[in-house]
């Protein structure tokens, strides 16, 4: 469950109140306080200025926690400061009683919402200044020239703009904020009617202008709330919140209209609506991948072993093999949804940059044509980058083949690699990034389609693009902790940049190292899938390959077994499972017999997987025979080579 509070800064006391919130049990709200300083996670924030994250509380012991986290049985929390004027209004706080690893994703969507939350306190100061700037004026208004000077020095102190008009319409007086957000002077503005400065497809619904605004004389106040565009004097159109108030003056109806430029506060809700829109997509793209991937293993593996049968009928497998490429393909989709999603299994390791496009450009030269020349920058020995390298090989060939398509058969590409420090406009913490930049002489873009340009599904390429790719480098990149920055304009080509972290002391350039090749040991495999055709399919491979395969299709069957004294020589396990997952078996597994190693296979990828299980216990859907019966053969020998050791030292 979530649960989410404000909490307010109280200066007097020096301590947060709990303001308000969602979740929590009666007597939280409005009663408990925290500490402003760093003992708790809110007052960590508060005082740094910096979001305070913490992935699980039970760890975390530099913190004195109320009584109430425990009560809620709260394990993660992130908290953001809410920002005001001269001090922070106080903090915004997300807990969870899920543990929950939260990533740069997570701190920007709370550090957005808690911006909208500041500028929802700054509106609400500045409604109640208003009101109170009003009680003031009423009563000066029949003073002396002395209440009147007052008077218009609270006016001009007004942080809203303040247009006051009378019953037909033109503008009797404006303060120093009204020149300043529409641009016009006093004297251009003074006797002019409101529509100067309402859009003209809005000047109907503006009630100062309508005589009916003062048929009634307990007319209600139009309260600020009321979003309507302002008309600039340069004609540039914004949006304004606005306010009205009916005033009675020497016999007058006179209209005081309350104006704020919001265009700040909509460019923050904007981008809230954005990140939560992308959330979304993002989870469903997710679990589209993990369905789709366990489709894709069943016939993967289920056309490998047709294959077998059909070696002396060349047209059957012609067509098998023309099956297998596809549902091959299919997975390569896969795995770009959950790129761009950021669910993707990463394998990061050093790579040597020079080495990296060296070996993408053999790849991409033979498909870009006669008419097309690729050019390589000199890149420094010493480059080097932490990263996935099948992702990133996948990354740059897919930014080579946008170019390509972008210059339409003729053209120049060039791939260069370099340290470089991120731009003042780049989302990016400063620090050192190496960039590898693909730039083409093509069609270029517009600013608009830049900004769309990594969304999922967008694509100029009509029927031919999936609008996946971008959105795929994108997901890897920001998911290394990098991120993809784009410099284009129509005619003049376009440049993409990956922005990846640095690695100081590079491995030695090279091909990847390649792990012995050993004998086959057969074995006897516990395999664990709710999957009734992957377990056939991938019994299927083990069996062939030599192993004794026993199947559950839940992991409490397995458990059982276990818990019978069967013995396996390895344990391997789906990580979607009913009521559990792999990392729950796996370990109840080993809890049973010690010496038991296991692999995961899964069609889904979440970071909870990432930290629990190395990398190399992992096989992702779909994937070939090849390296399943490569990675059992591994565990199966790590097995053996324990239980020789074990046997050694007994004698």
């Amino acid at each position: 469950m979530r649960f989410g509070k404000v909490c307010r800064y109280r200066p007097e006391e020096n301590d947060l109140l709990i303001e308000a919130g969602c979740g929590w049990q009666p007597g939280v709200i409005g009663h408990v306080i925290s500490r402003s300083d760093a003992s708790s996670p809110q007052g960590r924030a508060f005082t740094t200025g910096q979001p305070a994250i913490c992935d699980d509380l039970r760890e975390e012991n530099a913190f004195e926690l109320p009584a109430f986290y425990a009560a809620h049985g709260i394990i993660s929390t992130i908290d953001v400061v809410i920002k005001g004027d001269d001090l922070a209004y106080g903090v915004l706080d997300v807990d969870s009683d899920v543990q929950h690893n939260y990533d740069q994703h997570d701190v920007d969507f709370v550090t957005a919402f808690a911006n909208v939350v500041a500028e929802a306190v700054a509106t609400s100061a500045r409604t109640a200044l208003l009101k109170r700037t009003v009680g003031h004026m009423q009563v000066l208004v029949d003073k002396p020239r002395k209440s009147e000077e007052r008077f218009r020095t609270v006016v001009e102190a007004a942080p809203s703009a303040l247009v006051m008009s009378n019953g037909d319409g033109p503008i009797e007086m404006v303060n120093t904020q009204a020149v300043r957000i529409f641009g016009y002077g006093r004297a251009d503005l003074v006797g002019q009617k409101m529509d100067m400065v309402v859009p003209e497809r809005f000047r109907g619904r503006y009630p100062a202008v309508r005589s009916d605004f003062f048929t009634d004389l307990l007319f209600p106040p139009m309260r600020s709330g009321a979003i309507l565009l302002g008309l600039h004097k340069d004609g540039h159109e914004f949006p304004i919140d606005i306010g009205l108030t009916s005033i009675k003056s020497n016999g007058d109806d006179l209209t005081l209209s309350t104006i704020s430029d919001i265009s700040e506060r909509t460019l923050l809700e904007a981008q809230l609506r954005q990140a939560r829109k992308m959330e979304a997509v993002g989870r469903l793209t997710a679990g589209i991948a993990h369905n789709f991937n366990n489709l894709l293993q069943a016939m993967m593996s289920s056309l490998e072993l047709i294959l077998e049968d059909v070696t002396d009928r060349p047209e059957t497998l012609e067509y098998g093999q023309i099956a297998l490429r596809a549902a091959r393909r299919g997975g390569e989709l896969t795995h770009r949804l959950l790129a761009f999603s950021r669910q993707q299994l990463l394998l990061p390791r050093a790579l040597a940059a020079r080495h990296m496009v060296g070996e993408v450009a053999n790849l991409i030269t033979s498909t870009f044509g006669p008419n097309i020349s690729l050019t390589i920058l000199p890149i420094p020995d010493d480059l080097a980058i932490m990263a996935d390298a099948a992702q990133l090989e996948a990354a740059i060939r897919n930014l080579a083949m946008n170019a390509r398509d972008a210059m339409g058969g003729s053209g120049r590409t060039t791939i260069e690699a370099y340290r470089a420090d991120p731009r003042a406009e780049m989302a990016l913490a400063p620090g050192d990034y190496v960039v590898i930049a693909i730039e083409d002489t093509g069609t270029g873009m517009d600013e608009a389609t830049i900004a769309q340009a990594c969304e999922p599904f967008f694509t100029t390429k009509a029927v031919d693009g999936s609008g996946l790719g971008l959105s795929m480098v994108q997901g890897f990149a920001r998911q290394s902790g990098g991120d993809v920055h784009i410099v284009s304009a129509p005619g003049r080509g376009a440049r993409v940049e990956i922005w990846l972290p640095p690695l100081m002391q590079p491995e030695t350039e090279g091909a990847e190292p390649v792990a012995p090749v050993q004998k086959i040991v057969r074995g006897r495999v516990l395999l664990v899938d709710d999957d009734a055709a992957a377990l056939v399919t991938v019994g299927a491979f083990l069996r062939n390959a030599g192993y004794v395969v026993t199947a559950a299709a839940t992991g409490g069957q397995a458990l059982a077994m276990l818990l019978a004294g069967t013995q396996f020589d390895a344990i391997v396990t789906d990580y979607a499972l009913p009521g559990s997952n792999g990392i729950d078996i796996r370990r109840q597994a080993c809890e049973i017999d010690k010496t038991l190693p296991g692999l995961i296979i899964t069609g889904y990828y979440n970071a909870g997987l990432r930290d629990a299980v190395d990398g190399s216990l992992i096989l992702r859907k779909p994937f070939s025979r090849a390296k399943l019966i490569e990675r059992v053969e591994a565990l199966v020998a790590s097995r053996r080579e324990l239980a020789a050791k074990s046997s050694d030292g007994a004698g």
